[in-house]
């Protein structure tokens, strides 16, 4: 353990531990059977084009299996999570493809257990709770699957009503300390709140059941930096990845400008730059589409981001789809798997940048990636890749045991069924 390592949330005690050592190997995917038996070995499963895969709080890797149209579970270790027995290393699914998901892109999960889904065919954004009750202002009964977004309108205006959203191939999805949905609306080039409850955030008053623009303008480019996020341009396609930091500030895999950006929830110093409430700041990136590591991460550049996730301190992640690689904008100078590394400085730490399938047992940074788009990190360390272009969910592990286990009195969500 070197001296200044970057530290995080060892256990929800908030024990921590530095980071030093790290191996990547693949923890679902890889085999030729796309419809494998319930409890299968989860290597056995052809996964069909992952693009989003998150750790739970029980260290199960929730991904969304989006050619396959259903949403899977690789259980981390043996129990009952969403109401199923599971085995560790065992692949489950969780959401069917009997309640109509069409190529769903994104998945989050909350500390709760309740699932939040871009079901990206649909235009719509879908919520399975762990509990019955009132979720977003709707009755729900636990394992049900309700729409609290959708596009029936093609751009609806900030504050429209949630079931008119006007949303366009919803993609990343996240929620943030509150317990609202994020959502990349990829097709109007928009990034949208949708409240679970009436606060106030982003520098405005928010409402349940309503959706918010906090980034972008519907125009596709790149413009507004230090500006209001609903007054800027954004540039999301592909896919775009969104994460929400410890304080609630929005992280966005902006693709198309090759930048990382981030939208103020409050006001504040953040990533070493004074924040406005409200307002949008590019954290890493020049805007040039390419591939430069540099101890100032506005120098660095980027080759269409498209996952994102942020650690219990801060450290930012971020998936570099065409160059193959992984990469950390640090919170603070130190170790991050290994790697010595500056605050808001722009490392790789994994990805050789070579497109391939190889590196499981060893470094990740000797590893082939192949488009890696969604990320995960877990209180450990832990790091999830959904290593989209090899169809393979891929973790990278640190020195600590992988995947803890938090006990829990909860029973979780049965297989969802689409609510009627």
């Amino acid at each position: 353990m070197g001296a200044g390592s970057i530290l995080v949330d060892a256990s929800p005690s908030s024990a921590r531990s530095k980071l030093k050592s790290s191996t990547i190997i693949t923890v679902a995917g890889g085999g030729t059977a796309t419809a494998v038996s319930e409890g299968a070995p989860s290597g056995a499963a052809a996964l069909g084009s992952p693009l989003s895969a998150v750790f739970d709080v029980h260290g199960n890797v929730v991904f969304a299996d989006q050619n396959n149209n259903v949403i899977r579970v690789e259980a981390g270790s043996t129990g009952t999570w969403y109401g199923r027995a599971m085995t560790a290393g065992h692949l489950y699914t969780v959401v069917d493809a009997t309640v109509g998901l069409s190529g769903p892109n994104g998945v989050a999960v909350d500390a709760a257990g309740d699932l939040a889904i871009t079901d990206t065919g649909n235009n719509t954004v879908d919520f399975v709770p762990a509990t019955t009750g009132t979720h977003f202002g709707i009755a729900m009964v636990a394992g049900d699957i309700y729409p609290i977004a959708n596009g029936l309108l093609n751009k609806s205006f900030d504050g429209a009503f949630a079931y008119s959203a006007g949303l366009s191939s919803p993609d990343g999805i996240a929620f943030d300390p509150q317990g609202d949905v994020v959502v990349a609306d990829t097709g109007n080039d928009l990034v949208r709140l949708i409240p679970a409850t009436a606060h106030s955030a982003f520098g405005k008053a928010l409402t349940m059941q309503h959706v918010y623009t906090i980034a972008g303008n519907t125009n596709f480019a790149y413009t507004g930096d230090g500006g209001p996020g609903n007054a800027a341009t954004l540039s999301l396609s592909p896919f775009a990845g969104v994460a929400a930091d410890p304080s609630g500030n929005i992280v966005i895999a902006d693709g198309g400008n090759s930048v990382v950006r981030m939208v103020a929830v409050s006001s504040g110093v953040f990533h070493q730059k004074a924040m406005a409430a409200g307002n949008i700041y590019t954290i890493a990136g020049n805007g040039v589409a390419g591939f430069k590591n540099n101890k100032r991460a506005l120098r660095g550049e980027i080759d269409t981001p498209q996952g994102v996730a942020v650690d219990s301190v801060g450290n930012v992640l971020v998936s570099d789809a065409i160059n193959n690689d992984v990469r950390v904008i640090p919170a603070r100078s130190g170790k991050y798997l290994g790697v010595g590394v500056k605050a808001n400085g722009l490392y790789n730490v994994a990805g050789n940048g070579n497109t391939g399938y190889v590196g499981d047992g060893g470094s990740p940074k000797f590893a082939e990636l192949n488009a890696p788009a969604g990320l995960s990190v877990d209180p450990f360390g832990h790091v999830i890749i959904a290593d989209n272009g090899n169809n393979v969910i891929r973790e990278i592990t640190t020195s600590h045991p992988s995947r803890p286990v938090v006990a829990t009195a909860r029973t979780h969500v049965h297989r969802a069924k689409r609510a009627r």
